[in-house]
């Protein structure tokens, strides 16, 4: 149990399809379908540097929009109800 959540995701929650561009560097550590526990397991792990153990970022990407990326995603997914996120790649806008 996490944080006092469920091992698993309650029953009917629905798993979330999106191309934002935010969530392609975590697709990139992850493949494309994220759950809520591979969340969770990323959360702790970007607030480490602040307790001494920088060493343990390595394989996430860095930056600021990584980190708020995720902690919104985190926030987004238990309080709507998401199981998890698959991150697709956006469609090509080229026409031609």
């Amino acid at each position: 149990m996490l944080h006092g959540l469920r091992s698993s995701p309650p029953p009917g929650w629905v798993t979330l399809w999106s191309t934002a561009s935010a969530l392609q560097a975590w697709r990139a550590v992850s493949g494309p379908a994220m759950t809520i526990e591979v969340v969770e397991q990323w959360f702790p792990r970007l607030a480490s540097p602040s307790l001494g153990h920088p060493g343990i970022l390595h394989g996430l990407p860095a930056g600021r929009e990584a980190a708020a990326t995720v902690l919104v995603l985190r926030e987004f997914m238990h309080h709507r109800g998401h199981a998890s996120i698959v991150a697709m790649e956006a469609p090509d806008a080229t026409v031609g």
